[in-house]
């Protein structure tokens, strides 16, 4: 179920798994009913693909998105795919500008992927793709601004304070996904304490290469 913000991870095949991370403007039941017919039509043109393509479902979807959303609606998402037994990562953005991050071997590598208009603005919009190698061991970071948005008392942002860096730099090799996705949440909200200064929904994918 998504909320106003969320992502998932869900098998394509036996040799992919697709990534999906979006944030929907809208708050409360404007912003949940948004996110769930985005959800409905995401899952439904994915099916129709015989190869799964992240920019094409991008593509795709944006025409009716735009059809369909308020003037002032629209969706920012990541679509990414996994190809374990090739090594591939490939990926199409819909104007999220938190970069994906890789965790390789204690460095952390921020991916370049281009920021198209987010889903549901422009009607002809052509999302491209992005293609990245990757290895056994690595560890793919997705998040919605939620989280280096959050601000402390001070109003000083989570992403300049250090501390996303510093709790990935200790994730490790034996540790689950699920738990580096709590690492990050708990951090973020440690950070903005006060709940009046987290103005956005926090959301966090991770996934294991193995």
């Amino acid at each position: 179920m998504w909320g106003a913000e969320n992502g998932y991870l869900e098998g394509k095949s036996d040799n992919e798994v697709a990534i999906v991370i979006a944030d929907v403007t809208g708050k409360a039941m404007k912003g949940a009913m948004n996110a769930v017919m985005t959800n409905g039509i995401l899952r439904a043109k994915a099916e129709e693909m015989e190869i799964f393509s992240p920019g094409l479902l991008m593509t795709r979807m944006n025409g009716i998105l735009k059809a369909r959303t308020e003037r002032l609606m629209n969706v920012t998402m990541v679509i990414g795919k996994i190809n374990p037994r090739a090594k591939t990562l490939t990926l199409a953005n819909a104007g999220n500008h938190v970069l994906p991050m890789i965790f390789r071997k204690g460095n952390i590598q921020h991916l370049q992927v281009t920021g198209f208009f987010p889903r549901g603005v422009v009607k002809d919009t052509q999302y491209r793709e992005e293609k990245f190698p990757l290895q056994n061991g690595d560890v793919l970071i997705l998040m919605t601004d939620g989280i280096i948005e959050a601000q402390d008392s001070a109003e000083n942002y989570y992403s300049a304070s250090g501390r996303l860096e510093k709790t990935i730099s200790q994730f490790t090799l034996y540790q689950s996904a699920e738990s580096m996705v709590e690492a990050i949440l708990n951090d973020a909200i440690a950070f903005s304490s006060d709940k009046a200064q987290r103005d956005d929904d926090m959301t966090v994918v991770v996934a294991k290469v193995q």
